[in-house]
């Protein structure tokens, strides 16, 4: 038994591969060592693709963030030259 590894029963791929190139099956393990690496490029895709999926979502909210922004500063201009309008109105 090497590292818990009961064939066909608790065996991982790494041992599997270890197994394979033991018993002198290097097609067998080439085929272990590929299936990790697919997985594993499956695995760092949808990691990726996650990543980017919260990027946008945070661009987004930064974008509402920055219109808000804008619709308070022109509101706030509006009412300094609204403000500036009655002044002058008193004024004359």
């Amino acid at each position: 038994m090497v590292a818990g590894n009961i064939p066909c029963v608790t065996q991982t791929l790494p041992t599997a591969i270890y197994v394979a190139v033991s018993n002198g099956e290097s097609g067998l393990a080439w085929a272990w060592t590929a299936v990790i690496i697919l997985f594993s490029w499956l695995l760092l895709a949808a990691s990726r693709n996650g990543a980017e999926q919260r990027k946008r979502q945070a661009d987004l909210t930064g974008a509402q963030c920055l219109h808000m922004l804008r619709i308070e500063l022109v509101s706030n201009h509006i009412e300094n030259k609204a403000q500036h309008i009655v002044e002058r109105m008193e004024e004359a």
